[in-house]
Formats: structure tokens, C-alpha cells, sequence
């Protein structure tokens, strides 16, 4: 799916209740993603969380045996189809695409050089429920090692780092989007180029640090039923993630594969006296 397209909304679609259709959201917005990899198949990834719990990953040419993944509840064991991108030198972003019907996904971010992994869970409160201004989506999150391995560096931690950010995301050539990171569990966009243009809002988002110049960046939509899961390289200026919901038509969760170039506006931080939250 990363050179999909998908057909302009009819009038009536792009007006209806409950939010912009699904090819509405989509569009344009894997054009720029890096190429999926298929490095892992034949390889096995046994981590330890931070809780003491294993967890068993095994890749082949069909998707991924799992077990014990952190923060999923609907089973203790599975399989499913999977997604690897190398999203920054020797860091791994890796999507188990668990059945629609659980109402839960899973991002695994694999730092190769260090060891250490980072693994976010995200999953529907209630499909069902009506729309409130609130978002309907969770998400958790659990640093592990490989098992039996000594990891190098820091834990993948939440950072500050990003805050007061502004930057422009380039998903494709017609799609272009403003991001402004606000505080540490919010952040603001605006598409200024794309079917969305115009388009803008500020939802919940967390921000955590792989190593220097590496972040994983996520956030829960509250117009558009979506969670995100990006890893940014800073050096590169890349942005690669993965977007799972069911916005505006779709009746159950789908994945959408996303990726930008990118450009600062500006550089994180605020004047002296000034801090936020």
C-alpha cells in the first residue's frame, strides 16, 4: 500500500455525519513511506519487558507467531500479518496487524544497535459509542530488551524535546501538513495542501526518545477515530509510521501505512521564563 491512491470523496461523502470519509483521511498520505522490508522473515525476537514478562516474536513469509504481547487483551497468543520498515539507521518499526474484530494493534519499535525495544499498544474503547469530544482510542506503552542480551544506552523514555516544535510534513507532493508540538500531551495540525486543506485540530500525543536524533511521536485523533504511531529521523528528516482506526465510512479498523519528508519551521523550546507544560 505505499503508493496507493484513493478516489476524491463525492460532495456528499465529504459532508456527511461522523467525519471525513476513509479515502477522504488516507490519501496521499503513504506516497512518501519507506519501503517495507522483509529482513526479519526466518528470525525469531524473544524481549523482556521492564515488568519482567517475555515476550516471543516469530517472522516468517506468512506475517508473525506472537505471544504475550504487553497491553493486548484479547488473547495471550497469535498470529497475524506484519509490517517492518526500517524507519532510521538499525531502528525498526514493526506492525503486527492484529484482526479488526479485537479493536487492538500493536507498533514494536526495535532499536538493533542498542537492543532495546519499545512497544505500543493501541485499541478501541468502543467502537459503538457515540462521538463525544473526546478521543476513543488508548494507548500504552512498554520498554523491553532482547531476552539474555545486555542493552547499551537509555531506556526509550518520554522526552521533552520536541516541544514548541513547528514543522511541515510532506506526504506527497499534494498533500502537505502543519505540525505544531504544543506540550507534552498535545500537539496541534493543519493540512495546508491536500483533500483535507484547511482542515485542522489538536489531540492528545506523546513523545518519547530512541536514541539521539530518533523518536517515536504518537497521538490519538479525537475528530477522525485514529491512532498514529511515527518514528522520526531527525538527520534524515524523515517521518515513518503507521495509522490504524475507522474513520468517517468503515465499520471496523483498517491500517493505514504513512510516511513524510519533512522541514522545521522553527526549533523546539521557548524563551527564557517561559516553560510549558
Amino acid at each position: 500500500m505505499v503508493a496507493e491512491t484513493f478516489p476524491r470523496p463525492t460532495a456528499q461523502e465529504a459532508t456527511g455525519a461522523g467525519g471525513p470519509p476513509s479515502g477522504f483521511v488516507a490519501s496521499g498520505l503513504s506516497v512518501n513511506r519507506q519501503a517495507s522490508t522483509d529482513e526479519l522473515v526466518g528470525q525469531s525476537l524473544n524481549f523482556e519487558t521492564e515488568a519482567g514478562k517475555i515476550v516471543d516474536l516469530e517472522f516468517t513469509t506468512e506475517g508473525v507467531a506472537w505471544t504475550a504481547l504487553p497491553g493486548i487483551t484479547h488473547a495471550a497468543s497469535g498470529t497475524c500479518e506484519t509490517d517492518v520498515v526500517e524507519v532510521a539507521p538499525e531502528v525498526l518499526l514493526i506492525t503486527l496487524k492484529l484482526p479488526a474484530a479485537t479493536l487492538e494493534t500493536m507498533q514494536v519499535i526495535f532499536d538493533q544497535s542498542t537492543r532495546r525495544a519499545f512497544f505500543v499498544a493501541s485499541k478501541f474503547s468502543d467502537l459503538q459509542a457515540p462521538f463525544a469530544r473526546k478521543t476513543r482510542l488508548t494507548q500504552t506503552f512498554t520498554n523491553a530488551v532482547v531476552q539474555g542480551e545486555t542493552a547499551s544506552g537509555a531506556p526509550i523514555e518520554a522526552t521533552r524535546d520536541l516541544l514548541g516544535l513547528r514543522a511541515l510534513y510532506h506526504y506527497s507532493e499534494d498533500t502537505v501538513y502543519e505540525h505544531i508540538y504544543l506540550n507534552s500531551k498535545w500537539y496541534s495540525y493543519q493540512c495546508l495542501k491536500g483533500m483535507r486543506a484547511g482542515d485542522c485540530g489538536t489531540d492528545e500525543a506523546s513523545y518519547f526518545k530512541v536514541r539521539d536524533g530518533v523518536y517515536v511521536v504518537t497521538w490519538r485523533e479525537i475528530l477522525i477515530d485514529l491512532a498514529a504511531v511515527f518514528v522520526y529521523d531527525m538527520g534524515a528528516k524523515r517521518a515513518t509510521g503507521m495509522a490504524w482506526g475507522a474513520p468517517g465510512d468503515l465499520t471496523e479498523p483498517k491500517y493505514i501505512p504513512t510516511g513524510a519528508w519533512f522541514e522545521k519551521i522553527n526549533e523546539p523550546g521557548y524563551p527564557e521564563g517561559v516553560e510549558t507544560q
